[in-house]
């Protein structure tokens, strides 16, 4: 009798783990990032750079010369008249040689709703992991508060279309690389 309630309660207990576990899945946010978002392997640019996501999104790009990075972000600008034209301004406002007053801050932002206000707002985003939806994306360029120029941008490579790629240094400053357009994409 006693063995049997034994097996019984390890019957019960294992379908309660079961269910547990089932439940767990379902409702665990998923780790990795390329699953959540379903991103490609990778993707080679014009240049001939490759480049590889990690599954916490990150992004390293392998350069045409040997060299490599890593960085938190890479986000793509449409292959269009508006997507080249901002591909181009992003590019002369990161000149060196411009004075820095002269030049716009770019940011990578997500549209997002403020719980409290229910006005909407633009997060700043330098990780991939960061994102909540990727379809509310885009490059601006802000002049002191006010965004004078904006173009909407996907977490998903597509051929033709120019990559950016950001992140957040150690020091707190955005470093800011536009790439190339891609030219295969690796799955």
């Amino acid at each position: 009798m006693l063995e049997y309630q034994y097996k019984r309660l390890e019957t019960k207990m294992s379908a309660e783990v079961e269910s547990a576990q089932r439940i767990i899945e379902q409702y665990s946010p998923v780790e990795n990032v390329l699953e959540r978002f379903s991103l490609p392997t990778g993707f080679v640019t014009e240049k001939g750079s490759t480049y590889q996501y990690t599954d916490k999104g990150r992004i390293t790009r392998h350069k045409y010369d040997g060299s490599d990075h890593e960085q938190g972000i890479a986000v793509f600008l449409p292959n269009s008249p508006q997507g080249d034209s901002m591909a181009v301004r992003v590019l002369n406002n990161l000149d060196k040689s411009k004075a820095s007053g002269a030049r716009l801050t770019i940011r990578i932002v997500e549209r997002a709703i403020d719980k409290e206000t229910g006005q909407s707002v633009g997060k700043y985003r330098t990780s991939t992991s960061d994102i909540v939806d990727p379809s509310n994306l885009g490059v601006v360029l802000i002049d002191g508060n006010e965004v004078v120029d904006g173009v909407a941008v996907s977490i998903t490579p597509e051929i033709g279309t120019t990559v950016l790629e950001m992140d957040t240094l150690a020091d707190g400053s955005i470093n800011i690389h536009p790439g190339h357009k891609v030219v295969d994409v690796i799955q």
